[in-house]
């Protein structure tokens, strides 16, 4: 209901085992955003946990950052 030409792009970070949000939630949402043409990057932290200390190593810090220059350029 929420998705429309006005959607900003997005980037879609999940650990592969979060036990409080199902990983299918973010699929759905990424699925939609492609699906109206929206840009959305999706990643899987294979074996992390809800709010997991992976997300905030360097490769991923990495992922983030040039996908901020580059939507926000």
């Amino acid at each position: 209901n929420y998705v429309d030409g006005d959607t900003p792009p997005f980037m879609i970070l999940h650990g592969s085992a979060d036990p409080l949000v199902d990983i299918k939630n973010s699929e759905m949402l990424y699925d939609l955003l492609v699906k109206h043409g929206r840009e959305a990057e999706f990643y899987t932290l294979e074996g992390a946990v809800h709010g997991d200390d992976l997300f905030y190593q360097e490769p991923v810090m990495d992922l983030v950052d040039a996908f901020l220059r580059r939507v926000m350029a």
